[in-house]
């Protein structure tokens, strides 16, 4: 037993005195270190050529979705036989996180590394468009839940999710208009904002469940 209790107490020295060492190598540097200009580099922007077929078969996926979910979204037809409210208000909010997992990361990734144009530009807007799309599936399917059994804490969760979701669709059009908009930035500024007014009231107490 002492064998082990000193091995863990050589081990947690060793591991403090290493990240004290960086961190005091961290402010050293930041207060007193040598000021460097920085070099400005150029990276090569992709053809637009591939991003655009990736593109193209992405929204021809999305468009055979919408079709499907058109008649619900826009037809009056409520829920579809063989499901329950929560199955498909669980199942709009699965689809909704996966794509929209997928289509951010598709425009940052194509918006800072493919070649400028209307092309891409065009087709960006169209991406967004369908997640505006499943947007529009996921809130549907939430409120006809809500409608017919009240509101629980984690409806609430899911629906704010859902609004911070369409915030940020926003934000991206935004920034396809104007070029020089800082989107992570205001990203991030939203996500804080957005947490804080979820984690404020206490609305746990207010909606058990």
């Amino acid at each position: 037993v002492a064998a082990l209790n000193l091995s863990e107490f050589l081990w947690r020295t060793a591991l403090l005195l290493g990240c004290a060492l960086l961190f005091y190598s961290f402010l050293y540097n930041a207060a007193w270190g040598k000021r460097h200009e920085p070099k400005p580099f150029e990276t090569k922007q992709w053809s637009v050529t591939a991003p655009a077929i990736i593109l193209c078969a992405l929204l021809a996926v999305y468009m055979l979705f919408s079709f499907v979910q058109a008649v619900y979204l826009f037809g009056g037809h409520g829920l579809p036989e063989g499901l329950t409210y929560s199955e498909y208000a669980r199942e709009g909010f699965g689809q909704l996180i996966f794509v929209a997992i997928i289509n951010y990361s598709v425009f940052a990734l194509f918006l800072c590394n493919v070649q400028k144009g209307r092309l891409l530009k065009g087709l960006l807007a169209f991406l967004l468009l369908a997640t505006g799309i499943i947007l529009a599936s996921a809130f549907t399917r939430l409120l006809l839940y809500i409608g017919a059994y009240g509101l629980t804490f984690k409806r609430i969760q899911a629906f704010w999710l859902l609004c911070y979701v369409a915030a940020e669709l926003i934000l991206c059009f935004l920034r396809l208009i104007k070029e020089k908009l800082p989107l992570l930035r205001i990203s991030t500024l939203v996500f804080i904002l957005w947490y804080a007014m979820l984690n404020a009231p206490d609305l746990k107490s207010w909606y058990p469940g």
